[in-house]
């Protein structure tokens, strides 16, 4: 689990080759320890992604969009939980891909937009009478 992981080895987290060698003492063959040096990272990459995973799929619900969600909500689902290994796949960090784009400032801002559904929908029904 990767609690395990960087409770272990989280110090060393920008440095690839230090990390390499202290799993090497610990007996981890290089092709295994370079596979978990790949999935510690893509692990925080998530851990990055989960806020603005959070305000798109409340976006989401408020407006009622239409699409596949999956990969957003698993991102969400990691907050606060142990992720494992297995739920790593290739869909889940290209979303994460794009979702680490997304800054503070445009989170807070789509979080805003949600939080005013009320007017917006109120803007919706008042244009639409005055047309």
């Amino acid at each position: 689990m990767f609690v395990d992981a960087e409770r272990m080895f989280g110090k060393l987290k920008d440095d690839d080759e230090i990390l390499l060698r202290e799993m090497m003492h610990l007996e981890i063959q290089s092709k295994t320890a370079n596979e978990r040096i790949k999935q510690i990272k893509q692990n925080r990459q998530l851990s990055d992604c989960v806020t603005g995973a959070k305000v798109i799929l409340k976006f989401q619900q408020q407006y009622e969009l239409l699409g596949d969600y999956q990969a957003i909500k698993t991102i969400v689902s990691h907050s606060g939980r142990n992720f494992k290994l297995r739920e790593f796949d290739k869909k889940l960090m290209q979303t994460c891909e794009i979702l680490k784009d997304i800054t503070k400032k445009e989170s807070n801002c789509l979080d805003a937009f949600v939080k005013s559904a009320k007017l917006v929908k109120w803007l919706k029904e008042s244009m639409h009478t005055c047309m």
